[in-house]
């Protein structure tokens, strides 16, 4: 008995890490992956260094075994060296049975707020939008439920510094609009959890907000606007906005995404929701290819200007004065060993999606994927692109998820096992505990109730771990293994803790009671 408690628990450690870790994963949500001392924001032009030139063999050998040890079904690689597309590729296959190809679409979640933050200094290179004019010049009926919301700016919008946050406005958790004007009455129920220009939050509808700025201040709808201004432009003829997260019609070529669950892909439909300046992008490689030269070359694509190089600059540089390393739809990094970068990266519950400027070097890279878990180190694989890119060795990718999902598997169907016997063995275990007082029997409940304290508490920790509020169907498709077992251990726990009392009930209630001493009788005088 003391074996297989101990086996147990240790079956319950592991899930705590793997939760952890999953948690940690989800912190990608925030865009900001990592600290960095950084300077790779004040400039937008390339300096590059000397670099070998890139084994592209090598790396694409790196991506696809990648992709088999962490189970993903799908991926597209573009990389680009200043102006140029130098290398692009598919790779495996999609949900339809097709193989992936530079112009296979993905979603690239928020990945968007890049393009949305381009639009915006695109209107203030017009000299149609101040970044620090307050959003209300341009969308008079913007308000939030604190009078400090009057003084948010256009630039604090695009630098994640408003104030508001998912803390103040669970938007994740709330009925979604239908539109960017939706989006706005919405909001006039959020609350600021910092004055506006003071602190970073991660909040995605402030990139809505942002793109409703454009919708109104160019008179044509954001999707438009995007097309004629950014996408045309780039000869990114592939790209276009999604407002929903399912499969929409004017994106009949998207195929779904999958989700992972022990070791096996199984394609289903994204969650549903708005998505509009802050995730709405679908494009290809082989477009993104385009993007990246754009971003590399002071913004300047194929003889054109799409955006100017000094608002560049300012898309690529963070606030000063603030503990942030956003800047507007980049976030500024250095990985050890390697050079300064400006990254975002985009999740959805099938997607996931990330880009990354190397100004030292020249090069661009973007990597989209078409499934998403919480356990997968897809920021460690694009960071292995890069190190290669650089001349460096890639850094092992640990742990293959694969491996992990067996393991999950197993503790699943060991957990299972574990608990249908000691539930068969319940009167048996009743029996030889019948008469211990019952604080002792504190311990055991509390240890069997554990995964389901998880589960009910995993929103807060995810709150506390990764600073976003997301619903539980989120957290159940970002880590379906993990939720399993947790569901299988809590499920069998529960179940064991009623039918120990039961059987504990039952002994109390068949014990004889002990029999009263009879009353002395008084002796006849």
């Amino acid at each position: 008995m003391i074996r297989r408690t101990a086996g147990t628990r240790a079956v319950f450690v592991f899930a705590a890490l793997a939760i952890l870790a999953a948690l940690l994963s989800l912190g990608a949500l925030v865009a900001a992956a990592g600290a960095a001392t950084s300077t790779a924001g004040s400039t937008t032009e390339s300096t590059t260094s000397h670099v070998a030139t890139p084994d592209f063999a090598a790396i694409d050998r790196f991506v696809r075994d990648e992709l088999a040890a962490q189970a993903i079904p799908g991926a597209a690689l573009v990389v680009t060296h200043g102006r140029d597309v130098v290398h692009v590729r598919g790779f495996g296959h999609t949900s339809a049975g097709t193989p992936v190809t530079p112009r296979t679409q993905f979603r690239l979640g928020s990945v968007s707020k890049s393009f949305t933050a381009t639009a915006v200094l695109q209107l203030v290179d017009a000299g149609r939008v101040r970044l620090d004019a307050p959003v209300r010049t341009y969308l008079p009926n913007f308000a939030v439920d604190d009078p400090r919301g009057a003084r948010i700016t256009v630039r604090q919008l695009l630098n994640h510094t408003s104030g508001l946050s998912d803390q103040g406005y669970p938007e994740q958790t709330l009925p979604a609009p239908h539109s960017l004007a939706e989006r706005i009455t919405s909001l006039h129920s959020a609350k600021l959890v910092s004055a506006p220009g003071m602190r970073f939050h991660y909040f995605n509808a402030n990139y809505d907000v942002a793109a409703r700025v454009v919708e109104v201040v160019s008179g044509q709808p954001f999707a438009t606007y995007l097309r004629e201004n950014v996408f045309g432009p780039l000869r990114m003829n592939d790209t276009l906005l999604a407002y929903t997260k399912l499969i929409p019609s004017n994106a009949p070529r998207l195929s779904r995404g999958y989700a992972l669950a022990f070791t096996r892909t199984v394609p289903r439909p994204e969650l549903d929701g708005f998505l509009g300046g802050d995730g709405a992008v679908v494009s290809t490689a082989a477009d993104l290819g385009h993007w990246l030269a754009m971003q590399n070359s002071r913004g300047r694509y194929a003889g054109r200007q799409v955006v100017s190089a000094r608002s560049l600059a300012t898309e690529h540089t963070p606030p000063t004065g603030l503990d942030t390393t956003y800047a507007m739809g980049w976030t500024t990094e250095r990985p050890e060993g390697g050079q300064s970068q400006l990254t975002h990266n985009g999740v959805l519950s099938t997607y996931y999606a990330e880009q990354a400027l190397v100004p030292g070097t020249g090069y661009g890279v973007a990597l989209m994927f078409n499934t998403y878990n919480g356990l997968v180190p897809y920021h460690a694989i694009t960071e292995g692109v890069l190190a290669q890119l650089e001349g460096r060795e890639p850094a092992a990718v640990q742990p293959p998820v694969r491996t992990v999902e067996y393991v999950l598997a197993a503790l699943t169907v060991l957990t299972l096992l574990v608990r249908s016997w000691e539930i068969l063995r319940a009167r048996a275990w009743a029996r030889r505990r019948r008469t211990r007082p019952l604080w002792r029997f504190v311990p055991g409940v509390v240890w069997l109730v554990v995964p389901t304290v998880l589960l009910a508490g995993l929103p807060w920790l995810v709150g506390t771990f990764a600073g976003r509020v997301f619903t539980r169907e989120q957290l159940f498709w970002s880590m379906v293994t993990v939720h399993l077992w947790l569901e299988v251990a809590a499920v069998t726990g529960l179940a064991l803790i009623a039918v120990r009392l039961a059987a504990l009930i039952s002994f109390a209630s068949a014990a004889p009671s002990p029999t009263p001493e009879p009353s002395p009788t008084p002796e006849a005088s």
